[in-house]
């Protein structure tokens, strides 16, 4: 349990670092605990709007409560 949180973390690090350096690289991920730090940190970066095109994106990523709480904060911002 423990391995796995300290990967989760480390992932959601990456992923706030290419966000942060606004890199081009398509994010790739495995498990929906990946795809929901992804969904939140990309509502929670954004300033104007949020795209997100996937062909799978699983349901339980949505209701994530980091996720509510990112939309929340992105509403309150006025991203679209």
């Amino acid at each position: 349990m423990e391995g796995e949180l300290v990967e989760l973390s480390m992932y959601r690090n990456a992923i706030r670092l290419l966000l942060e350096s606004r890199s081009p690289r398509i994010i790739q991920n495995d498990t929906v605990s990946f795809a929901k730090i992804i969904v939140e940190e990309v509502i929670r970066s954004a300033n104007e709007a949020v795209y997100i095109y996937s062909t799978r994106l699983d349901e339980a990523a949505w209701g994530a409560p980091g996720v509510l709480a990112a939309i929340s904060v992105a509403m309150d911002k006025g991203v679209e």
